[in-house]
């Protein structure tokens, strides 16, 4: 990497003199920190510098103190500091002339890298390496806790993460937290004077991100993707896609274990974790350890008090994730978008009318442990059972049935 040599100092292997040399100082003082500006005798002397009396060949700068393992990456570091690779446009600074370079094409939006796949085109060479993967389904980075697997090491870096429970971006308006710093911008969103600036022209609904309104939109028309292998329609082509996959698809993935079907490899990794008995998200305060995200959130909350409840403002009650306090509120409001086409009755959620259907039919799916008899719903059954056990107990013992 060539910088700027003054005099007749010329330093090798990238360390290039930021001060001017005095005539006398030439003969003893040929490096020079670009960074601070401290004059050495010899690269050594230089190296030691910045090492900054780490013994295990670690590299801090002598600027911002910030560490690095190699000393090639402290030296492009140290061009931040000196100014060499600045924007004209913003003044911002860079480690050397190809950064600069994609910096300066993001100003001019020019775009010279094309994907050869769906002609989509990108500032840097290594945005469309990493966008080919999305066509090819490669994902490079594997996840030592668990089976999942990211096409870029940063997404790896925020999934490790979840497993650990950390979460250091915190929202400097409640104190939430959340694992990237993605997550935390779209929330902070909502702290604005305008937290919800997108609103939809046919019902007043309004929604913080413009993605949102534009599904949304969606719902006011016809659902114009139609299922090629039943009379099912859909409002977006995602949505058809996994009804498609899930449906009807024949290919299926087997439990070694107890021989029970999945539609997709990701369900059937999550339901392995029942029989391997696998813990992959741990407590960072405590040595326990959970199956599911879910289950470490709702353990810091109340064993901890590490995160955020959410709280109903009507009644004061409050909820470890936020949808279950969603359905908690149109509880309240007495919000039941979902209707039987039987019968008229209406229910606050999707999965309440799923099972509301099967009382409109004549197979009983559950059956009661202790005894023959058979339900519709499982919400029966439970009832039953209880009384099932009772008169098992108050009739000398209790049998052993296997499960229906």
């Amino acid at each position: 990497m060539e910088g700027l040599t003054y005099g007749n100092v010329k330093p090798e292997n990238g360390f290039q003199a930021d001060v001017k040399l005095n005539d006398d100082d030439t003969t003893n003082c040929q490096y020079a920190c670009k960074a601070c500006r401290r004059q050495f005798v010899d690269e050594q002397n230089l190296v030691s510098h910045l090492l900054n009396g780490f013994g295990d060949r670690r590299y801090r700068c002598c600027v911002c103190g910030k560490i690095f393992k190699q000393l090639s990456t402290v030296k492009w570091h140290i061009n931040i500091h000196s100014g060499d690779f600045r924007c004209t446009d913003c003044g911002k600074c860079f480690g050397d002339a190809s950064d600069l370079a994609e910096h300066v094409r993001r100003h001019t939006a020019d775009k010279p890298f094309e994907c050869a796949d769906c002609g989509k085109r990108f500032v840097a060479l290594g945005e469309l390496a990493i966008h080919a993967r999305s066509h090819s389904g490669h994902k490079p980075y594997g996840c030592h806790l668990c089976e999942k697997a990211f096409t870029t090491s940063g997404s790896l870096r925020q999934h490790i993460n979840v497993h650990l429970g950390h979460k250091p971006y915190r929202c400097p308006f409640c104190e939430r937290r959340f694992c990237d710093n993605g997550s935390l911008r779209k929330h902070r969103i909502l702290h604005t004077a305008d937290a919800r600036p997108h609103s939809c022209e046919k019902c007043d609904r309004q929604f913080a991100r413009l993605s949102h309104l534009r599904n949304h939109v969606m719902t006011h028309g016809e659902k114009q993707f139609a299922c090629r292998m039943c009379n099912r329609r859909y409002y977006t082509e995602g949505t058809l896609s996994n009804h498609l996959r899930l449906d009807h698809n024949d290919e299926c993935y087997s439990c070694r274990y107890c021989a029970k079907q999945f539609k997709s490899r990701h369900l059937l990794r999550n339901h392995t974790r029942i029989h391997t008995n696998t813990k992959p998200y741990a407590c960072r305060h405590c040595p326990s350890r959970f199956t599911w995200p879910k289950q470490l959130t709702k353990h810091l909350l109340v064993s901890h008090d590490d995160g955020t409840w959410h709280v109903c403002h009507v009644c004061g009650k409050r909820f470890h994730f936020v949808d279950l306090l969603r359905l908690h509120a149109a509880r309240h409001a007495n919000v039941k978008p979902y209707t039987c086409g039987e019968c008229s009755k209406s229910f606050c959620t999707s999965s309440e009318l799923r099972e509301h259907r099967w009382t409109h039919t004549d197979i009983r799916r559950y059956g009661c442990g202790l005894c023959a008899k058979a339900f519709r719903c499982k919400h029966y059954v439970k009832q039953h059972y209880q009384v099932c056990l009772l008169r098992q107990k108050a009739n000398g013992g209790l049998l052993q049935f296997e499960p229906v």
